[in-house]
């Protein structure tokens, strides 16, 4: 398996205005310096509705049955949970400091947070939307999930020590790191879990 680096930007889920995603025909776009979400009619090319959110919105992560929206609040605590049909807000989850980077586990059971100001990953059990369990990573940025539901990679951004940190879902631990040259910031698998790309100050091929 590769791990290749791209330069920043490239992913094309990520916007200037934030984070965005796409639910069928409306997609949700994260507007940093206003607090809000944007929903777009992506059939109409419009936007319906504006939704308040936490502040600082970054990562954004839809459920897997297309019922929730979840937003982390980056300069906040928390995250903000939108319902998929109205897009009204319906719940906040506290999570720790500077919330960042979020992933939903294949099955649609957890989201994981990345909690950048508090050193950790947090699990999010969507069925009771409380926190459940947490796992000690550095200055968490982003995370992606393996299709196969196995593990989590985590870009971590600790000054000196740049890595990805491993964290085997079942057992909820780190399991591996792989050391970095430069900081990471975004990460996706490819189609095929061959691959995993991941956004830097400049192009990169590491294997692993």
């Amino acid at each position: 398996m590769k791990l290749l680096s791209i330069l920043a930007g490239a992913l094309a889920a990520v916007s200037l205005a934030g984070s965005a995603y796409a639910i069928g025909p409306k997609a949700y776009v994260g507007n940093f310096k206003d607090n809000t979400v944007s929903v777009i009619d992506t059939d109409a090319g419009r936007a319906i509705a504006t939704v308040p959110v936490a502040a600082g919105p970054d990562g954004i992560v839809i459920a897997r049955d297309n019922s929730q929206v979840f937003v982390s609040g980056s300069g906040a605590s928390s995250l903000s949970v939108i319902d998929g049909a109205s897009d009204q807000i319906t719940g906040t989850i506290e999570v720790g400091k500077g919330p960042q980077g979020l992933a939903a586990t294949p099955d649609g059971r957890w989201v994981l947070v990345a909690v950048n100001g508090e050193d950790r990953i947090v699990f999010i059990n969507t069925a009771t939307l409380a926190v459940a369990d947490s796992v000690p990573v550095a200055k968490p940025h982003t995370i992606a999930i393996r299709p196969g539901g196995t593990q989590a990679y985590v870009t971590s951004q600790e000054p000196g020590h740049f890595s990805l940190a491993v964290i085997d879902l079942a057992a909820r631990k780190v399991s591996s790191r792989i050391a970095l040259d430069k900081m990471p910031r975004d990460l996706e698998f490819g189609h095929d879990d061959n691959a995993l790309y991941l956004t830097a100050p400049r192009p990169e091929v590491r294997g692993f």
